[in-house]
């Protein structure tokens, strides 16, 4: 086994470890896939977490995309391994799979993180939404799950959760706003004032595609996009995990937030400390190189809980869950949004912001399923 590294220090430690260690620039895609070509397979493990995180992410997957395709060797990338086939009639070409996204093959087998599970996962864009698909194991016993993601993330925030429901019998929908992991980028501009209730846009291309009504399980921010999405369409069951206050619930606190421009990502240590704060260090690092920019519109809605929905429009059973330990978004305020639009509600004790990421997912996606069990038909 070899390891590719950067510097004598990362060689001493793959040395110790028992493999062959190859110090090389880790962000140059060329000398990258020079190496992959050379092996049998390849691994990704986590990006480093620091500012160089972004510029090595990228040229693993140039690289993966020039020396894996048609090979017919596995890539694996953190948790998820993508079949290096040649695209099918009418994909993109290897080129234009290129991004600063790092857009995956349009066909992938991933394992179910920490579980050891390999799944099928549909990958495909439309409409410039990526979208990732799980498909039922078996005749699906259950309604489609389209999963909404929070601010700053993608698709890649429900890896744990589209295979678990696929178990259990649905159809299994994760998909990434604009501007986010796969999907199309928007001009700056119109990405820098893109309200949440703007994102209802890649939501609706994602249930056109399916043409069932479907459940929405959504996290964070990704909560007011599912609601504002069922004050117009039809939904059988909603849940929403530690998620955003709308403006009839919220706390109005007085946030200055630059319109100009989309918001930073904040560093590792702030994000840990907050988005990932339930998560051991490796896999807040692994999960904290896959964050981006955010709408500024979307960052002040939220913080400033000014955006509004009326909950006459919204039929279907809901459940609002809260995390003991979130320091995001309180669970006295989730509480109270409750009971705003009617909806059970679940306190998790020894959880924070990041719910669907930490260790112990599983326990609360069972208690998901349970409750849907009941609750749809």
């Amino acid at each position: 086994m070899t390891g590719l590294v950067r510097s004598e220090t990362s060689a001493a430690k793959v040395t110790a470890a028992g493999a062959t260690p190859v110090i090389g620039d880790t962000t140059d895609s060329s000398w990258l896939a020079g190496q992959m070509a050379q092996a049998d397979g390849t691994i990704h493990t986590a990006s480093p977490g620091d500012e160089t995180s972004a510029a090595v992410q990228a040229a693993v997957a140039d690289a993966a995309i020039a020396a894996c395709t048609d090979s017919g060797k596995p890539f694996v990338l953190t948790s998820r391994v993508t079949a290096c086939e040649a695209p099918a009639a009418g994909s993109p070409e290897p080129a234009e799979l290129r991004s600063r996204h790092r857009t995956p093959l349009p066909t992938a087998v991933a394992p179910t993180p920490r579980e050891g599970i390999t799944v099928k996962v549909e990958n495909k864009t439309i409409d410039g939404v990526f979208i990732e698909h799980v498909p039922s194991e078996g005749s699906p016993s259950g309604p489609p799950i389209v999963f909404v993601h929070g601010g700053l993330q993608g698709s890649w925030a429900w890896e744990n959760y589209l295979p678990y429901f696929a178990a259990a019998g649905h159809d299994s929908y994760a998909f990434s706003w604009f501007n986010h992991h796969g999907s199309q980028d928007l001009p700056e501009d119109q990405f820098t004032l893109r309200s949440m209730a703007d994102t209802v846009e890649e939501l609706e291309t994602v249930v056109d595609h399916i043409g069932h009504v479907p459940i929405l399980i959504t996290h964070s921010m990704g909560a007011l996009v599912g609601l504002k999405y069922a004050e117009k369409h039809p939904v059988l069951a909603q849940v929403h995990i530690t998620p955003a206050i709308s403006a009839e619930v919220g706390l109005h606190p007085n946030t200055e937030i630059d319109l100009t421009q989309p918001t930073d990502i904040p560093d590792f240590e702030t994000a840990w400390q907050t988005v990932f704060e339930g998560s051991p260090e490796d896999d807040a690092r692994r999960y904290y190189a896959l964050l981006c920019r955010e709408s500024a519109m979307a960052i002040k809605e939220t913080l400033s809980t000014s955006l509004r929905v009326d909950r006459t429009r919204i039929d279907g059973p809901s459940l609002v869950i809260a995390a003991e330990n979130d320091v995001i978004v309180p669970a006295e305020a989730i509480r109270r949004s409750a009971a705003h639009f009617g909806s059970d509600y679940l306190f998790v004790r020894g959880r924070s912001h990041n719910v669907l990421l930490e260790p112990g997912w599983r326990e609360t996606a069972e208690r998901i399923n349970t409750w849907l069990d009941r609750h749809t038909w």
